[in-house]
């Protein structure tokens, strides 16, 4: 056949023909984005959840990204700051990892930050309570996601409270010293029954920084000064603030209901010899595997003003690595994205880890829920401080603590101490 003899409609038909055989074979050769027989972009996944958890997310986003594979890795949660650090310094680090919440001061030059094409610090502001964007975000930057936002609250125990004859939690803290005195129990002198596990240091309270951190913050004081850039423990605010946790734990207080004898704080409260403890969301499980017929419920952490309510958080993200492959960072930052923000991914990692959430619309929606409505609330009041590193922030009040407690300090000696260290460590 000549080709004048063709029609426009042939034509137009045999083009259209080579031009799709032309685009299959760029795209088989990769000069074109598509699938080319097998997955194109392979990542790594490390986290502390069960791998079941994340295998329904990791499945979604591939029905969505079918050229991108995903093989997850669990490691111990006891070894997996130490683990993740070596194997991204040797270079055979994951592409993606589970960042908790007061890494970025410290970790920050391991990570691969969001372009702003993808997401913004102002999305996040609007997606996520603000505490998000005080832990990471920097310089405008995104670098991680939160998977979940937890909150310290008020776990307490009814039959203990219907005992006692306190019918209500306590909302401030004033109402929390004044429960304290008919929940506790003593016999022969000695404290058998702890109205509240507060005021020790974290070998048997281990969020006590978080706790002073939280009384810290609630009575105004920005541990980390932002405009001076290091740590402020001085004053009569930190004074006031430690004063007041450490009283818990003085013989000689009316409000003495802690000490040195007691479990852990999580163990006493499960074993029914503390009435009250400040504890989060993903422990709850923990007391009542210990104990299952304990009536446990949740309240609001108790404040020094109820119209301003401030709480303290500290919870898992997402964030990528600065070792992955340049041509993989796209494909990366799409799976954080689609994690943190795809409604069922969310819900679905909600539920299979007993968590709170931290997206703006999943917080509404759980507001009213039995189990989680007091933390999904104080998620948008939360507050938090860049820790440069917890265990050694940890070893820093604890040492003030106790050496208050055991008379080798002053108040003001202790704080002084404690703000030279940390801000130490802030600059190393």
């Amino acid at each position: 056949m000549q080709l004048s003899q063709l029609t426009r409609k042939q034509i137009i038909t045999f083009g259209a023909i080579g031009l799709g055989v032309l685009i299959l074979i760029l795209v088989l050769i990769g000069f074109l984005p598509g699938r080319r027989g097998g997955d194109r972009v392979s990542l790594e996944f490390w986290g502390i959840d069960d791998e079941k958890v994340w295998e329904p997310t990791i499945k979604s986003f591939r029905r969505v990204y079918p050229e991108v594979s995903i093989d997850y890795t669990e490691v111990d949660p006891d070894s997996y700051e130490s683990d993740l650090v070596n194997a991204l310094a040797a270079g055979r680090g994951p592409d993606v990892f589970m960042f908790k919440s007061t890494w970025l001061s410290k970790h920050q030059n391991k990570l691969y930050p969001a372009p702003t094409s993808k997401i913004s610090a102002d999305t996040v502001s609007g997606l996520f309570p603000q505490v998000v964007l005080a832990d990471f975000v920097s310089d405008e930057r995104v670098y991680a996601l939160p998977v979940s936002v937890d909150t310290l609250a008020l776990v307490y125990n009814r039959d203990i409270f219907d005992r006692k004859g306190v019918a209500l939690p306590p909302k401030t803290w004033s109402d929390f010293e004044a429960a304290i005195g008919k929940l506790r129990a003593f016999e022969g002198g000695n404290l058998t029954l702890a109205g509240a596990s507060i005021g020790g240091a974290s070998r048997n309270i281990p969020h006590a920084p978080d706790i002073l951190s939280l009384l810290l913050i609630q009575r105004g004081l920005l541990v980390v000064n932002p405009d001076l850039g290091k740590v402020d423990l001085t004053g009569r605010t930190a004074e006031e603030a430690v004063t007041f946790y450490l009283k818990f734990s003085d013989p000689e207080s009316s409000v003495y209901t802690w000490n040195s004898n007691f479990d852990s704080s999580i163990e006493a409260f499960a074993d029914e010899r503390a009435a009250m403890i400040l504890a989060y969301a993903d422990e709850l499980s923990e007391i009542e595997e210990r104990n299952p017929s304990i009536d446990l419920a949740v309240s609001q952490t108790p404040q020094f003003t109820l119209a301003e309510p401030i709480n303290f958080a500290k919870y898992w993200g997402l964030a990528v690595s600065s070792t992955s492959a340049v041509e993989a960072r796209a494909a990366v930052w799409d799976f954080v994205i689609f994690a943190t923000t795809d409604e069922t991914s969310a819900t679905g990692y909600l539920k299979a880890t007993s968590r709170p959430p931290a997206l703006r619309f999943l917080i509404n929606q759980y507001l009213n829920d039995s189990n989680f409505g007091v933390f999904a609330g104080q998620a948008l009041t939360a507050k938090s401080w860049p820790q440069p590193d917890e265990n050694k922030v940890k070893s820093i009040f604890d040492k003030m603590i106790e050496s208050v407690s055991g008379g080798e300090l002053s108040l003001q000696e202790a704080l002084e101490r404690a703000e030279v260290e940390l801000n130490t460590l802030l600059r190393k």
